[in-house]
């Protein structure tokens, strides 16, 4: 049996319900200018997005933080989002440039006309007071590190192989000895997060290189890391003494399998929608 509530609040009282909320996004925002090495004086003008940009107590709340003029409705705050993804997977469907050329003020209707030929124009002259030239880049949400063992003190730590914010298609390789003599197998374990502490990390996965068992500790093994342009993360381990190899596709533990995807269409499909 559903239940409803009404009750009428005022705007000083949603603000202070709120108040916690708002406070998680001035961190939000304070630590991706950190990670960007910007700081607000960087900023000339804050163009915001989403549905919550229509809230009063947001809007003033980052008015306060930056001291910078922020601009509403200059895009659909509930639509410009999925617009800006479907503009860039066409450009990577149709393997078109990332470049887009914006001619004109945020007030006036889009011009893609000759876009082309405007980007080159400016490139070639230099001259780009009334042109902008934007590229959309893929970055890392995360570290993607690699779970070792101090030789000096025992204890285990997350080695980042690739850092936050890395660009990607990208790849990271490094040599690594093996822990001790005689081992039959090196397991390397895949970890995301920005922690040292392995346990303050999401594990995303492991693979198993198998060793002869005649190996010494000064043996070394070939790590490489890599992310593709889809974001997919391939590791793979070598062993220089005999090149034996192992590889591994490493799929986020929250990211849906592709039965479970297909499962989900499905589902969808044979689902009948009514009105609440």
């Amino acid at each position: 049996m559903s239940k409803r509530l009404e009750e009428k609040i005022t705007r000083g009282e949603y603000a202070k319900i709120t108040q916690k909320l708002t406070e998680q996004c001035r961190t939000y925002c304070e630590n991706l200018l950190s990670d960007a090495n910007l700081s607000w004086r960087d900023i000339d003008t804050i163009l915001m997005v989403g549905s919550m940009s229509n809230c009063p107590s947001v809007q003033d709340a980052l008015k306060n933080w930056s001291g910078k003029d922020v601009v509403f409705n200059a895009v659909n705050p509930k639509t410009c989002v999925s617009e800006g993804a479907a503009i860039r997977a066409f450009l990577k469907t149709c393997q078109k440039s990332g470049k887009t050329a914006v001619v004109q003020s945020l007030e006036e209707k889009p011009n893609y006309e000759n876009a082309d030929k405007k980007i080159e124009t400016a490139e070639i002259s230099g001259k780009r007071t009334q042109t902008r030239i934007l590229c959309a880049t893929s970055v890392l949400p995360s570290s993607i590190c690699l779970k070792l063992r101090s030789q000096k003190t025992g204890k285990f730590s997350a080695f980042k192989m690739l850092k936050k914010n890395d660009v990607y298609p990208t790849e990271f390789v490094r040599d690594f000895p093996i822990g001790r003599d005689g081992l039959s197998q090196v397991l390397l374990l895949i970890l995301e997060g920005e922690s040292d502490d392995p346990a303050l990390c999401a594990e995303l996965g492991n693979a198993v290189l198998p060793l002869d068992g005649e190996h010494f500790s000064h043996d070394r093994v070939r790590v490489t890391f890599c992310v593709d342009e889809n974001g997919i993360i391939q590791v793979s381990a070598l062993d220089l003494r005999t090149n034996r190899k192992v590889d591994a596709k490493i799929q986020r533990t929250n990211a849906l399998s592709e039965e479970e995807i297909a499962r989900a269409k499905n589902d969808a499909e044979e689902d009948e929608f009514v009105l609440a």
